[in-house]
């Protein structure tokens, strides 16, 4: 399970790496499509598209924790990259003016993503189409949603641990965790 998520993390880290190098707008949010799709097709395992699924298919708190622990080194591996590379670290660095918001906002920048992501999970997994993923990945980003597992690796290639950043990643989780449980209120999974 901790392979799988840190693959996953991995992925997410191309993902950013990329969309620091082109810019977070419209190029930057294409590109990202490729991180999910490689997560889906590797079957690796991401805390924002299993959060929904607690107390489903074996997914409990603990297993949450290794997937978000997994995610986070994934990213940090790649972060190295990008550092040692010097590419999008200048990028990266404004991680501190995006967060400059109030909390409240923060978090539910966290939530908006975790609905989004969730939603594209759900609907692959269902109805097993790559549309969710070809127009969700783009609309979490270019509505400004917070991804914990891509922001996570902005923080670790910008090196901005502050006190701030890091109240902020959490909310963020936390976001992520809530709006991930949002559609199974009103739609339940199929058990498969």
């Amino acid at each position: 399970m901790f392979r799988r998520s840190v693959l996953a993390g991995i992925f997410i880290g191309l993902g950013g790496l990329v969309s620091l190098a082109v810019g977070c707008g419209i190029i930057g949010a294409v590109f990202y499509i490729f991180s999910f799709l490689c997560i889906i097709y590797s079957d690796s395992l991401l805390y924002t598209a299993k959060v929904g699924w607690i107390g489903r298919e074996g997914i409990g708190w603990k297993e949450i924790g290794i997937i978000l622990l997994g995610n986070i080194f994934g990213v940090f591996l790649i972060s190295l990259l990008a550092r040692a590379g010097g590419v999008g670290v200048d990028s990266a660095a404004s991680i501190s003016g995006r967060l400059d918001i109030p909390f409240f906002r923060v978090f539910m920048r966290g939530l908006g993503c975790g609905l989004i992501i969730d939603v594209i999970f759900w609907l692959w997994r269902d109805k097993q189409t790559l549309l969710p993923i070809i127009f969700g990945v783009p609309l979490f980003i270019l509505a400004s949603q917070e991804h914990s597992i891509s922001l996570g690796f902005d923080i670790l290639t910008a090196g901005v641990l502050r006190w701030r950043v890091l109240l902020s990643w959490v909310l963020i989780v936390l976001g992520n965790f809530i709006g991930g449980n949002i559609r199974r209120l009103f739609i339940p999974s199929k058990k498969r």
